[in-house]
């Protein structure tokens, strides 16, 4: 009884996380067929997120441990004071680290590249990326609120969903159909972090979490 409790709560989140990165590694491809340069634009992209992505995994799980602690004393308000202090925290590192991006793209490229190919492609670049990461954050620290209230099903299903309906046709469109290239491309994963975190942080203000029996 203890193992399948256990099981019906982590389940959904290891499916989340397996399905997601797959999602991304599918994205990952569709970038490569862009062409090299395009390539390691988008890898330098993406080291560079991680300067505040860890750190908002970090507070991530220490609004679901708070959350946690709090749905279980039964002390609702204090949860959702965490969940706020979280988003202050979370969200306002990542806007630091996205208006560095915009105030100095090629220094900040010039961390991992230097051809001048890859430079042209990746100052734009950034300015998708420093919106990408705010958008990403939110959702992120949603996501990290309701794991700790034990609410997992629904986001897996929701994340699922908009990964695999929304991220990989939009970067498509946005990449191919539209000929928008790298920029397009990244352009379908704002779509889809917006739409995840706005999906998210609905869950949460709905306080179904309150109901929900680990």
């Amino acid at each position: 009884a203890a193992m399948r409790r256990f099981l019906r709560t982590s389940a959904p989140i290891g499916g989340q996380w397996f399905l997601d990165m797959l999602a991304f590694a599918a994205f990952s491809t569709l970038v490569a067929r862009m062409g090299a340069a395009q390539m390691a634009a988008s890898q330098a992209l993406l080291s560079l997120m991680h300067l505040s992505f860890m750190q908002v995994v970090g507070v991530q799980m220490g609004v679901a441990t708070l959350v946690g602690r709090y749905v279980g004393g039964r002390d609702f308000a204090a949860a959702r004071r965490s969940h706020a202090s979280a988003m202050w925290v979370g969200v306002g590192l990542s806007v630091a680290v996205a208006a560095l991006f915009l105030a100095a793209p090629d220094a900040c490229l010039r961390l991992f590249v230097h051809e001048d190919e890859v430079l042209r492609l990746g100052a734009p670049l950034l300015a998708v990326g420093a919106a990408f990461l705010v958008l990403d954050a939110w959702g992120v620290l949603n996501g990290g609120a309701l794991r700790g209230a034990g609410d997992t099903r629904w986001p897996f299903v929701v994340q699922t969903l908009l990964a695999w309906g929304l991220f990989l046709p939009a970067a498509w469109a946005g990449g191919v159909v539209l000929d928008a290239g790298l920029l397009g491309a990244w352009w379908g994963g704002v779509v889809y972090v917006a739409a995840l975190g706005a999906a998210l942080h609905w869950r949460f203000r709905s306080e179904a979490w309150q109901q929900v029996r680990i």
